[in-house]
C-alpha cells in the first residue's frame, strides 16, 4: 500500500496530524451512529413491539435535526475551531445514547424513554459529521439474539448503549486533534 505507484490516499497524508486525528474521529463516530441507529430500529420492534412502518415514523424525528445542526454547525465552525464543534457533537450523541440508556425499562414508552435521546442524538450528529456511512458489526456482537426475555433484551441493550456512548466520548476526544494549531493560536 505504501509502496503503490499510484496510491488512492497519498502516503504523505499520514504524516500530516489534522488527517490523521480526522480519520480516527470519523472511525469512532460513524462506528457510534451506524450502532445506534441499528439499536433504536431493533429496540422499538423487538422490546416496544412497533411495526416496522411505525418504527420507520418513530425514526423521523433524529434524522430531522441532523439537517439543521449540519447548518448550526457550519456557522459555528465560522467562529470556533472545528475540533470543538465535532467534540460537541460527539458529546451530545453520547449525552442522547446514555439519556435512553438511563431512562429504558422493560415497559418502553418512546414518548419519555426514546424520543428525548433520540433527538438530542440527532443534535449531535448534525452538528459532527452531516454525511456518514456506517458499520454496526460491534452491536450485533454485543447484543448477541433478539429472542431473548424482556429483561435480558434490555440488558442486552443496554451494554449496547452503553458501548456506543463510550464510542461516542472517544470521538469527542479525537475531535480536538482535528483543530489545525494556527487555528488554536
Amino acid at each position: 500500500m505504501m509502496r503503490h505507484p499510484n496510491p488512492v490516499v497519498s502516503p504523505t497524508l499520514f504524516r500530516v496530524r489534522t488527517f490523521n486525528w480526522a480519520n480516527a474521529t470519523v472511525l469512532a463516530f460513524c462506528t457510534a451512529f451506524g450502532a445506534w441507529f441499528l439499536s433504536i430500529a431493533l429496540w422499538l420492534e423487538n422490546a416496544a413491539h412497533f411495526s416496522t412502518i411505525a418504527t420507520g415514523l418513530a425514526i423521523v424525528p433524529g434524522p430531522l435535526m441532523v439537517p439543521i445542526f449540519a447548518a448550526v454547525g457550519q456557522r459555528m465552525i465560522k467562529r470556533m475551531p472545528v475540533g470543538v464543534v465535532v467534540a460537541l457533537g460527539n458529546l451530545l450523541l453520547a449525552a442522547g445514547v446514555l439519556l435512553v440508556l438511563a431512562a429504558a425499562s422493560t415497559h418502553v414508552e418512546y414518548a419519555t424513554q426514546v424520543l428525548p435521546g433520540w433527538v438530542l442524538s440527532g443534535v449531535g450528529i448534525g452538528l459532527a459529521l452531516p454525511s456518514m456511512i456506517a458499520c454496526a458489526a460491534v452491536l450485533i456482537a454485543i447484543l448477541g439474539s433478539l429472542d431473548i426475555p424482556a429483561g435480558r433484551m434490555l440488558t442486552a441493550f443496554q451494554h449496547g448503549w452503553l458501548f456506543i456512548s463510550l464510542v461516542a466520548i472517544a470521538g469527542a476526544a479525537t475531535s480536538f486533534g482535528i483543530t489545525t494549531r494556527a487555528a488554536r493560536a
